[in-house]
């Protein structure tokens, strides 16, 4: 099991181990990487790419629903927008010799179906 102790970008200056939130952020990391069958060399990266992911359909499923588009349409829409962000986004990665665009891509897909989960 890989252990990672990173300094969180969001968190203040005041960041202690025992912090809660990100004890919190600890265990989902080490919970994505005993499910994907790739070891992380950056696993902060598959948080950030969970919350992306998320952000991006919450954001398009709130555009489309201000435009009077049903719900299920704009959630349907949203999700895949996203979805096609984010392999756009790893193809571009996978071209430039980057490595573990597929965990990205897991996590990209994570993050669309927590946010429809909560939307639903």
């Amino acid at each position: 099991m890989l252990y990672y102790n990173y300094n969180l970008i969001f968190l203040n200056s005041s960041y202690k181990e025992g912090h809660t939130l990100t004890r919190l952020i600890q265990k989902i990391i080490n919970a994505i990487d005993h499910v994907l069958p790739f070891p992380g060399d950056h696993p902060w990266d598959y948080f950030f790419h969970i919350i992306f992911s998320y952000i991006l359909v919450f954001l398009f499923f709130t555009i489309l629903a201000a435009f009077k588009v049903s719900d299920i349409a704009s959630l349907i829409v949203a999700a895949l927008t996203t979805f096609f962000i984010g392999l756009t986004k790893e193809i571009g990665d996978k071209s430039l010799g980057r490595t573990d665009t597929l965990g990205d891509m897991v996590t990209n897909i994570l993050g669309i179906i927590a946010a429809i989960l909560v939307l639903i």
